[in-house]
């Protein structure tokens, strides 16, 4: 019977258990449905208050268990010149403030949150959110 297997750093093809490869044909792959993944922009009416938390994206995913999950977000206008994109949390280093994204057994969640001043003032500024909510059934 032939296998498709990619291994790990240090591990043999020809003789790695499923659980010491990247991918292994024995594991089903990870399946998305089309409401749980997407992109929608957010742009800051405001400048958030220090030691407060605002929520950007939430998506009700409806599984009574933690999927595993990605998000990503982008950044451009305000204070930051030149678009990039990064995944999952990024701390804004330099400043006191982050985002966050995160998944519990009923909601994704993308959050940003101000922890002391002086933070960076984010008024105008556009943030694009990309996101990817995996399952256990679905296509």
């Amino acid at each position: 019977m032939s296998k498709f297997i990619v291994t790990l750093p240090g591990y043999d093809v020809d003789d790695a258990e499923p659980y010491q490869c990247a991918v292994h044909s024995d594991y089903p792959i990870m399946k998305m449905e089309p409401k749980n993944y997407g992109q929608l922009d957010y742009t800051f009416p405001d400048n958030p208050a220090s030691g407060t938390t605002r929520n950007l994206l939430t998506i009700n995913h409806g599984y009574n268990y933690v999927p595993a999950s990605m998000g990503f977000i982008g950044l451009s206008g305000g204070p930051i010149a030149e678009p990039f994109f990064v995944q999952l949390r990024y701390l804004m280093t330099g400043f006191v403030q982050d985002f966050y994204c995160y998944a519990n057994d009923r909601e994704f969640k993308i959050d940003y949150s101000v922890y002391d001043v002086p933070a960076l003032d984010v008024t105008g500024m556009k943030v694009q959110m990309k996101y990817y909510i995996f399952c256990e059934e679905g296509n």
